[in-house]
């Protein structure tokens, strides 16, 4: 069967995840503070795992014109008591909006509780998004990286910034200095697989084959990690994406279920309140007459 286009891509770009990520405390942590001048101490690794959805649905949605012909969306929550993660909670709702529609949002909380609300309802400075900083790794000196004793960075000078006409030398000078590290064979070899995959990424795989063959070096291709589990890899994936697709299936169920409870407890609040006849909260809550209905004759029983 023919690779679609995509999976292809979506393979590669997992194969060099797998590099940077596994490599990123010993390279990246010591770029970045040289480059943004921060003095790190510790640090600990977190749970990069981040939800596909944000497990609940907004209350109410809509893109409304101004007079002056200018777009916007409204978003509008229900609130019975106060929820002090809203400021939050609306900041997930936000991101992602603006990227679905690409207009400004306006976010409107209605606090149908007795009394004020205590909500939080401003980000402090630090908690605002304003964008992210840009590292390109090709503006990074390979004289430099290639100076280093870390075996990771030393591979990361083939993404650098170098003269082409040099790049033989560079990658003669970094197979043998991966040759010569302390390190032991099984580590070395895991290098040499990982400069060849990077090598992907410039078109310089050949060069690479080349000058490893050439040198006084034992590489088992055979021995290759990508080498030695692709298809077992393949298969496992193929397990876990159904088993995750079973999964995203049932916490979708449970999430419509979830989103249901929720506008029927916000229907009951506005019934609660008496300012509003079935057919307007039926309008709010983006739900028919019909439901309302059903909702004020089950309290009323």
């Amino acid at each position: 069967m023919k690779k679609h286009k995509n999976q292809s891509a979506d393979s590669k770009d997992k194969i060099f995840d797998r590099i940077f990520k596994e490599n990123a405390p010993s390279i990246f942590m010591p770029i970045i503070e040289r480059r943004y001048g921060i003095d790190v101490t510790s640090y600990e690794i977190l749970d990069t795992e981040l939800p596909r959805t944000i497990g609940r649905r907004v209350d109410f949605f809509c893109k409304i014109t101004r007079k002056d012909g200018t777009e916007e969306l409204l978003h509008i929550e229900f609130q019975t008591g106060d929820d002090y993660e809203m400021v939050e909670r609306v900041g997930e709702h936000h991101a992602i909006m603006l990227r679905r529609h690409r207009l400004p949002i306006r976010h409107i909380v209605i606090f149908l509780g007795k009394g004020k609300s205590r909500m939080r309802t401003q980000l402090r400075e630090e908690e605002i998004y304003r964008g992210f900083d840009l590292l390109n790794i090709s503006e990074l000196d390979s004289n430099k990286l290639l100076s280093s004793q870390v075996p990771e960075e030393i591979i990361l000078a083939i993404l650098g910034n170098y003269d082409e006409e040099e790049v033989e030398i560079i990658l003669r000078f970094m197979v043998r200095k991966l040759t010569n590290l302390p390190i032991t064979d099984a580590q070395r070899n895991k290098y040499i697989q990982q400069l060849l995959l990077l090598s992907k990424l410039r078109n310089l795989t050949d060069i690479v084959d080349q000058i490893i063959e050439e040198m006084d070096f034992t590489y088992d291709y055979t021995q290759d990690i990508y080498y030695k589990r692709g298809i077992e890899a393949a298969q496992k994936q193929i397990e876990q994406e159904r088993e995750k697709a079973r999964q995203e299936r049932e916490k979708a169920r449970q999430e419509r279920e979830k989103a249901r409870q929720e506008k029927i407890e916000s229907i009951r609040a506005l019934l609660a309140v008496g300012n509003f006849d079935n057919v307007q909260i039926a309008g709010i809550m983006n739900v028919t007459e019909e439901f309302v209905e059903q909702i004020a004759k089950s309290e009323a029983e």
